[in-house]
């Protein structure tokens, strides 16, 4: 009885959950570009673009802030 109301729970909660991501995702590569991190970021960001529905905005290179 009380696993079945924690899954009742838990599909509520889900159904209220908005889908994530729900804007762009900034991926940070600590590399500069061309490198061979950068290469296989890219091949990953487009992975996680089309598994997302959403965009995933790759920024390579060492930045001083």
């Amino acid at each position: 009885m009380i696993a079945l109301a924690g899954l009742m729970w838990s599909a509520h909660v889900c159904a209220e959950t908005p889908s994530y991501p729900s804007r762009p995702v900034r991926y940070v590569v600590p590399f500069p570009a061309g490198a061979s991190p950068d290469v296989i970021v890219r091949l990953i960001t487009e992975r996680f673009a089309r598994t997302w529905n959403q965009q995933v905005i790759q920024d390579a290179g060492i930045h001083k802030q």
